[in-house]
């Protein structure tokens, strides 16, 4: 009897393992990827285009001069619109299209704004610099002059000179010198506009644009 018990527990034991056993399904394994796969996988593939470019020849007088294009940079954490440089000097490559340019640099005035356009050649790109200082004394020597000119003719105007003068309280010196004083202001403000145009006019930064023709068949 004693014996019949033990066999019939070990029969439990038994048929509870096989049970725990079969309710516990091993979960089923991914196929492995060979690298190619596992490359498709992980990097998506990239659907931006390549911006438009055209090779540019950039010769400039200065050294120091560069190229600049409009575009966003990152420059303290946030996304803004800047001029960035695309080269320093002279220097040759491609350029993305779309975009303002100017060529500017250290110490030099700032050209006009300009497009590169699309082509099959190289654009041809030079640039005569000028000096940013001597266009600030440009524009103060022509503030200066607009000003001087018209006091001294107002100067010069209400001095009434003393053609008829006859009154002996106001003696006629005082006019004359009056006048001698506005006209001079205004010459001087005349010389003073016109050597503001003048270096306004020296101290631009021009840059001309070379588009080669088509070479003939």
């Amino acid at each position: 009897m004693r014996r019949a018990r033990l066999i019939a527990s070990s029969a439990l034991v038994a048929f509870l393992s096989n049970s725990m056993a079969m309710g516990q399904v091993p979960p089923a394994q991914r196929p492995e990827l060979n690298a190619s796969e596992a490359a498709r996988v992980e990097s998506p593939p990239a659907t931006a285009l390549a911006p438009a470019t055209r090779w540019v020849v950039f010769t400039p007088d200065r050294p120091d001069a560069q190229l600049e294009f409009r575009g966003v940079a990152l420059p303290d954490g946030t996304w803004k619109k800047e001029w960035i440089p695309v080269c320093i000097g002279p220097c040759a490559g491609p350029v993305p299209l779309g975009q303002p340019y100017r060529v500017g640099g250290p110490g030099l005035d700032k050209s006009r704004h300009f497009e590169i356009g699309p082509g099959a050649t190289p654009l041809h790109l030079e640039a005569k610099t000028g000096s940013s200082l001597v266009r600030g004394l440009g524009i103060g020597a022509t503030v200066l002059g607009s000003i001087a000119v018209p006091v001294g003719l107002f100067l010069a105007a209400t001095a009434n000179p003393c053609d008829d003068h006859t009154d002996p309280a106001d003696p006629c010196d005082k006019h004359d010198t009056g006048t001698t004083v506005g006209l001079l202001t205004a010459g001087l403000g005349v010389a003073t506009l016109v050597t503001g145009i003048v270096l306004l006019v020296r101290s631009q930064t021009d840059v001309t644009i070379d588009e080669p023709r088509d070479a003939p068949r």
